[in-house]
């Protein structure tokens, strides 16, 4: 059980910055605490902007990881 949720995190966290690649706003990085609310008013941007702008984010942002690179679509 721990092994599929580490690997379900090492493939968030690489959807996450492969994406980030190809981003035309800044990309942000997840520290502990985070959450989609929080880091969209740092950015004056919704948090369903940020779930739509990176697919590896689940619908409850609940899955973010420090460390992990978020596009903010600005």
């Amino acid at each position: 059980m721990f092994s599929k949720a580490l690997l379900t995190s090492v493939v968030c966290a690489f959807v996450a910055s492969v994406q980030g690649q190809a981003c035309t706003g800044p990309v942000y990085t997840v520290v502990t605490g985070d959450s989609c609310f929080t880091i969209g008013q740092q950015f004056g941007v919704t948090a369903a902007a940020i779930i739509a702008a990176n697919p590896g984010v689940n619908a409850g942002c609940t899955n973010l990881i420090p460390g992990q690179g978020l596009c903010i679509p600005l």
